[in-house]
């Protein structure tokens, strides 16, 4: 998990906002509910405002908003899942980021995908979560 410092610039939603908090996960799956509920327990946990996910197994491109809740924290959350692309099920990226922030998001692949938040007129923050594809194993060199 990284934490950017902005040094007090003006959020979208007219806030001040002291850190943004990264981080990013190979979940190798997340259709089931159980790690959907794993992974808004970590954004919840870790103060969170952006996810990145690789290897989500999310058959089709899609956009969601949802509340995420515990007993002390509550959060609303954009996320998108990029889709999968061939035969390969085992691909997929997905981000989840702070609604607030407002992000726009564009799928390049379904190994690699961007947001865009808006600070204020001049600034931008550019995220991309994007992985390699994994090698086949070897029998000569495990």
């Amino acid at each position: 998990m990284a934490s950017l410092p902005f040094y007090g610039m003006l959020m979208p939603n007219k806030t001040q906002m002291k850190n943004l908090n990264v981080g990013t996960l190979n979940v190798q799956g997340c259709q089931e509910e159980s790690k959907q509920r794993s992974l808004y327990k970590d954004i919840l946990d870790y103060d969170l405002q952006v996810l990145g996910l690789t290897e989500t197994h999310i058959k089709d491109e899609s956009t969601q908003t949802i509340r995420v809740t515990n007993d002390s924290k509550s959060k609303t959350l954009k996320i998108y899942y990029s889709g999968i692309q061939g035969n390969n099920p085992f691909t997929g990226t997905g981000i989840a980021i702070d609604d607030s922030l407002n992000p726009k998001f564009k799928r390049i692949n379904d190994r690699m995908i961007t947001a865009n938040i808006t600070l204020d007129k001049n600034r931008h923050i550019n995220i991309i979560v994007a992985y390699a594809p994994t090698l086949v194993k070897s029998e000569k060199e495990p």
